[in-house]
């Protein structure tokens, strides 16, 4: 989540569900600076899955972007996504608007 305009001092805040993120749900919120915000997923799973909302408030207004996060299955490993680019595989399909961490199960036979 990353504030493009407004003035400071910004806070930026995440719910899932329109609830608060459980401290115990497996999600750590990275700061970014002044102005931006992550999630970190230890290890996502299909607990995961849903509607998160950045909610970005200064003393004049207070805004907020829901997007959905589809998981299927467990994460194996994490790799980075360019924005805009479109993935679709059998255990997770998505399309990126800004960076998105993808988690792929990916397996190799010789």
């Amino acid at each position: 989540c990353l504030v493009s305009e407004g003035d400071a001092p910004i806070q930026i805040t995440w719910n899932f569900a329109n609830a608060e993120i459980p401290k115990d749900f497996g999600v750590d919120i990275q700061k970014m600076g002044k102005r931006g915000s992550a999630l970190i997923f230890e290890s996502a799973d299909a607990r995961h899955r849903g509607n998160y909302t950045c909610l970005a408030a200064n003393s004049a207004a207070t805004t907020q972007y829901t997007t959905v996060l589809n998981v299927h299955g467990n994460c194996k490993y994490i790799y980075t996504l360019p924005r805009n680019m479109s993935v679709n595989l059998h255990i997770f399909s998505i399309r990126t608007s800004t960076f998105f961490y993808v988690c792929l199960s990916i397996k190799f036979f010789v």
